[in-house]
């Protein structure tokens, strides 16, 4: 139930100032903080960052900020959410993604011999700074009870997303905006290539 994990609830409290709160809708994430604490202090954020000032909502804007974001897991489902719909992309059978760190440390621990012997050296990552790291082989896993298709949800109707959906030309829009994104974020080939998606 990713609507339980990853819908945060957003609450900003500018200093100095002591209107009336009030609620907004636009669609932001996590990416955003570091680039709206950035703008809120007069600097730019760098080329590199994915996330948008949050600066225009706080100052009382009521536009839209995302029109969709991706979020997920290391190395399982790819999902979006464009706000109404959350789309759970699963990996292909057998398909492969890439740790790349100059940490040699996983979630719970420090990574295996076994891990770190498979590991390569190099530059692969296009907005790494030339650092070189290492780039790791996972095996993608299918999310744990996901279906045998790729799950739509309609999260204004099914906010505790247990009614998966199958249709063609809304998994086909959306799955296009995924990619879309993908490419915005300059994501490993890796990704695309598990993911089923033609590589940019």
């Amino acid at each position: 139930d990713y609507q339980a994990l990853a819908h945060i609830p957003l609450i900003v409290c500018p200093a100095g100032r002591d209107e009336g709160g009030r609620r907004g809708s636009a669609l932001t994430g996590t990416i955003d903080l570091a680039p709206t604490l950035l703008d809120l202090h007069g600097v730019l954020a760098p080329e590199h960052a994915h996330g948008r000032s949050l600066r225009s909502l706080v100052d009382g804007g009521n536009g839209s900020h995302h029109d969709a974001l991706l979020y997920g897991y290391f190395g399982k489902d790819i999902n979006l959410t464009d706000g109404r719909y959350t789309y759970c992309r699963q990996p292909l059978p057998e398909s492969t993604v890439h740790h790349h760190t100059v940490m040699p440390r996983g979630f719970w621990d420090f990574l295996s011999f076994e891990e770190l012997v498979r590991a390569e050296t190099g530059t692969f990552l296009k907005w790494c700074h030339r650092i070189p790291h290492l780039r790791i082989p996972k095996k993608s896993h299918r999310h744990h009870g996901a279906p045998d298709f790729n799950p739509i949800y309609d999260v204004e109707r099914d906010p505790g997303q247990t009614q998966p959906m199958r249709d063609a030309a809304l998994e086909r829009r959306l799955a296009a905006r995924m990619r879309e994104l993908l490419v915005e974020v300059d994501a490993p080939e890796c990704q695309f290539e598990r993911m089923g998606f033609e590589r940019p």
